[in-house]
């Protein structure tokens, strides 16, 4: 099944990508704990935002404590980017390049407007955070 050919392919990236990070003696575990692993806050965002760099899309800077494990995580990139569906798109490489052009395009008020809505927090709950 294609959907879960796309959750393999995205748990062995974060297990690639969580190894290196933390520099791991051997393979994470998909299913332990990011923190027994050691994972801290700062390893945290860095995580993030190399997930950010790699989805084009923005995500939270609590991701790998709202999801904490590298199988959490892969399901909610799958669902974050849309492709947990059998009718879900393929991306092509265009579709990715124009994804992050027009997030690139955003202002930073844009660009969170976008995420809030994505995630689905009210835009009034944002304006405090400021």
């Amino acid at each position: 099944a294609p959907a879960d050919a796309r959750l393999d392919a995205a748990v062995e990236y974060l297990v690639a990508t969580v190894t290196s990070l933390l520099s791991l003696p051997e393979a994470a575990a998909p299913d332990a704990p990011l923190r027994d692993l050691g994972l801290d806050s700062l390893s945290a965002i860095e995580l993030r935002n190399m997930l950010t760099v790699a989805t084009g899309k923005a995500l939270p800077a609590t991701l790998a404590f709202d999801y904490p494990t590298i199988t959490a995580i892969a399901g909610f990139l799958l669902r974050h980017l849309g492709l947990t569906s059998e009718a879900a798109p393929t991306m092509t490489v265009e579709h990715i390049a124009d994804a992050v052009d027009e997030i690139d395009a955003m202002s930073d008020e844009e660009a969170e407007a976008l995420l809030l809505q994505e995630l689905g927090i009210a835009q009034d709950q944002s304006s405090e955070a400021r």
